[in-house]
């Protein structure tokens, strides 16, 4: 009853936004309807364990505020459709393809998804998230600033060039700079991914730190290590499986090379950042 209730209050919220109301009471009849036959009540366990399935799956789909699942409906003849709303600045896409929605309104979108089950194998999932991109070139030189390093900063065709210079100090362990402002202000506590799209053009394969240093800690936490290969690179850092309740927003990330403990230096590196990629809950 009261997963049931809390699906109800997503459909309402959509309901005030749409002018064709999403039919909560048809989704609770799709989920009920093998369980009577009139008054008589089916007393077999897997008339109530597959609705029940259903049901749950339908809690972990709408529990984004935003997204709301309208009807889940099979014609009887092995074709499935699913409508479902979303907030009107997300995106919709089935494997690769970009989905144009049915109607956008009142700040929500409605997709109409129909899937035929007599394929050989029919597997659907639904996820819901919303994607931040930065392209680079959108960044200035207020987002990057000092760390053991001053970057050299060249706005290019493809992003933000990066010149970082050599270290020759032994007592300095790495070639760092940091990226603050817009470059990291996607990041918030909804964050699942954060993705940066670097290209390198040595043939060195050094190894890239990423630091990250939150708003509700004091000290700088470990990201991501990574050899950069020649040429593109896509580094994932997975915040997913921290807390960011109480790490809070991303205020600075910091790039490191650090010096290998057989080499009295750190070459000079230069790449090119090219995007950054966002991926709430």
């Amino acid at each position: 009853y009261e997963i049931l209730y809390a699906i109800k209050e997503n459909y309402a919220t959509a309901d005030s936004a749409l002018t064709d109301s999403p039919d909560f009471e048809g989704f609770v009849r799709s989920l009920t309807k093998d369980m009577y036959t009139g008054t008589t009540v089916s007393v077999k366990t897997e008339t109530f364990t597959e609705p029940r399935r259903a049901l749950f799956d339908a809690a972990m789909r709408n529990e984004k505020p935003g997204f709301a699942v309208m009807e889940d409906r099979d014609d009887g003849y092995g074709e499935k459709t699913y409508s479902f709303t979303v907030k009107s600045d997300w995106s919709v896409r089935e494997g690769e393809t970009t989905l144009t929605p049915t109607k956008t309104e009142g700040g929500y979108s409605v997709y109409t998804c129909k899937k035929q089950l007599t394929e050989t194998e029919n597997t659907m999932r639904f996820t819901s998230t919303k994607v931040t991109v930065t392209a680079a070139t959108e960044l200035t030189a207020a987002d990057f600033t000092n760390g053991t390093v001053t970057p050299t900063v060249t706005l290019t065709a493809d992003g933000q060039k990066i010149s970082l210079g050599a270290v020759n100090d032994v007592d300095k362990t790495e070639q760092s700079f940091a990226l603050v402002g817009k470059a990291v202000s996607g990041v918030q506590t909804d964050t699942k991914y954060m993705i940066l799209h670097i290209a390198y053009e040595g043939t060195d394969m050094p190894t890239l730190t990423l630091n990250g240093k939150f708003a509700g800690s004091r000290i700088a936490t470990t990201l991501a290590n990574c050899k950069l290969n020649s040429g593109d690179n896509t580094i994932t850092i997975d915040l997913g499986q921290r807390d960011l309740s109480e790490l809070g927003a991303l205020e600075k990330l910091t790039v490191a090379f650090y010096r290998a403990s057989n080499e009295s230096s750190i070459a000079a590196h230069e790449l090119t950042l090219k995007s950054i990629v966002v991926y709430a809950k």
